[in-house]
């Protein structure tokens, strides 16, 4: 009776050995790093301001200007709205709309003109800017209009617009640049994307219309 005890002992310590489970294996190697290119550092505001330009097509508007050579034009995705777009300094990001009007009569144009200095005048406390001028054979109203929300009044924008109207045979074209900014973002960028507008010129369609 005493050996088949111990025989009895044996077998169970014998199953319960085969039923514990097996230590995970040690791992010896080291995880693959990541190779993914790290994305380049945005553009200081020196090479913005001072960096290398390009000429681009402002299309579909026949004008053109110099841009820093990351920005580029562009149309949004499921759209057919044309912005000319890119990095700007604070980090920031600007999008200027590229916008075609019907063309005006002289006539008109006059009265338009004078309608936009009248108006800014009644609103001198929202009104950062209302120029009219000639430039580079084109008449150019430009507004920079400071719009607050209603419902938040801490949150303040500027619409600034800049239209160039092209004299044709017998009225104007009316081409427009519009950029709509948070008022802090537009303090940051508005040296840069003056030395934008300040560049743009017509450049006749190829077929001469």
């Amino acid at each position: 009776m005493i050996r088949h005890g111990w025989l009895v002992i044996v077998c169970v310590a014998a199953a319960l050995s085969c039923d514990k489970a097996s230590p995970p294996p040690r791992i010896t190697q080291t995880p693959p790093a990541n190779h993914e290119p790290a994305a380049p550092p945005p553009p200081t505001t020196q090479e913005l301001m001072s960096g290398t330009y390009k000429t681009v097509s402002l299309s579909p508007l026949p004008l053109k200007a110099q841009v820093p050579d990351s920005w580029e034009c562009k149309t949004l995705r499921g759209s057919e709205i044309t912005v000319l777009e890119g990095p700007a300094p604070g980090e920031n990001y600007v999008q200027i709309s590229l916008e075609r009007s019907q063309p005006v009569s002289p006539t008109y144009l006059d009265l338009m003109l004078d309608g936009a200095k009248k108006e800014a005048a009644k609103d001198p406390k929202n009104t950062l800017l209302c120029q009219v001028r000639e430039a580079k054979g084109m008449k150019v109203l430009e507004m920079q209009n400071l719009l607050t929300s209603t419902t938040q009044p801490d949150l303040v924008n500027v619409d600034w617009k800049i239209t160039f109207f092209v004299r044709q045979d017998v009225d104007y074209a009316n081409y427009a640049l519009v950029i709509y900014l948070p008022e802090s973002q537009f303090e940051q960028s508005k040296d840069l994307i003056r030395k934008i507008v300040d560049s743009v010129t017509y450049q006749a369609p190829a077929n001469g219309l």
